[in-house]
């Protein structure tokens, strides 16, 4: 009998609808994730996760870093880990996103299945 890990739940927050359709078309035959909601903007991806209580919740940094680090302090007590992602995320702002308590996804646009790659295992430790 092999064990299989138990499935994580997914929200992605990000500012493109086409960003979000490729996520959920990577996402939508893995065993592990499973999204259960996204959302185009800031308001509407904390109801998203006030609502659903995803597991973990990909947010992108192209929202502004004053508007994300907001986002992630209302997000504190919530339970879900958040992912803040996106192209390029200088050492400051990886310093001040940390300490507002989210992890970090560093990716290419053309290569968003490295980054679930390389956290798949981090967002799956994770699991309550």
């Amino acid at each position: 009998m092999t064990n299989m890990p138990a499935s994580r739940t997914v929200g992605i927050c990000d500012t493109q609808p086409m960003t979000i359709a490729g996520l959920q078309s990577l996402l939508k035959d893995s065993d592990d994730l499973q999204v259960v909601g996204t959302a185009t903007n800031l308001f509407s991806g904390l109801e998203l996760v006030r609502s659903h209580t995803p597991g973990v919740v990909l947010i992108d940094k192209a929202f502004g870093l004053p508007a994300v680090m907001d986002w992630l302090t209302n997000l504190r007590s919530s339970g879900t880990l958040s992912v803040v992602w996106g192209v390029s995320i200088n050492e400051a702002e990886a310093l001040r996103l940390m300490q507002a308590g989210a992890a970090l996804g560093d990716i290419t646009v053309s290569h968003p299945h490295l980054f679930f790659r390389k956290r798949r295992s981090e967002v799956l430790q994770k699991k309550s």
